[in-house]
């Protein structure tokens, strides 16, 4: 049972990512009647960041709230399990709360995962907070022209790296 609830987590993720909405929000729904409430033990961690992605791009701001409480006393950490490791809690904390339009917790979240991964030396990830960092400074109203650094370096990141979501995410978040 709890693998196929951290799969439903997975898959609406990527069905969300993918523009599949409808669909996301199907596979979300008996997850949502339970309170997002359905991880334990190993895979907590990767269900609940995955969940996290989905009511982000879903846009649901009830379910970014109990998630982003969920999550709060593990920013810094990287979400894993057992078997994997995911991406660090300070993303999916980053857009919980831009979906909640808490542009300064925003800012804050990124500017100290950034400085995380610069000394952890992951490229990926740090591009991917660069991109949230200008996303939340962009809605609190700097110009494209003040973020251009991180955004360009964001960019470069990707094309060293063939981390084509950090474009993605780019475009979707109005950057370019």
């Amino acid at each position: 049972v709890q693998y196929a609830t951290y799969a439903a987590a997975v898959l609406a993720s990527g069905l969300a990512r993918t523009g599949q909405r409808d669909d996301a929000t199907e596979v979300l729904a008996p997850l949502a009647a339970r309170g997002f409430d359905v991880f334990h033990a190993q895979i907590w961690f990767r269900g609940t960041v995955d969940l996290g992605d989905a009511v982000e791009l879903l846009g649901d701001r009830a379910a970014a709230a109990v998630l982003r409480d969920r999550l709060a006393p593990f920013e810094g950490r990287i979400a894993g399990s057992n078997f994997s490791f995911s991406r660090p809690v300070s993303q999916a904390l980053c857009q919980l709360a831009l979906r909640l339009d808490d542009l300064d917790g925003a800012t804050a979240i990124a500017h100290r995962a950034i400085a995380a991964s610069r000394r952890r030396g992951t490229p990926i990830f740090l591009g991917r907070e660069l991109i949230l960092f200008a996303a939340a400074r962009l809605r609190a109203g700097d110009t494209r022209g003040e973020l251009a650094a991180a955004v360009d370096e964001a960019f470069q990141i990707a094309e060293a790296t063939g981390a084509h979501l950090i474009n993605q995410d780019a475009e979707r978040y109005g950057l370019i």
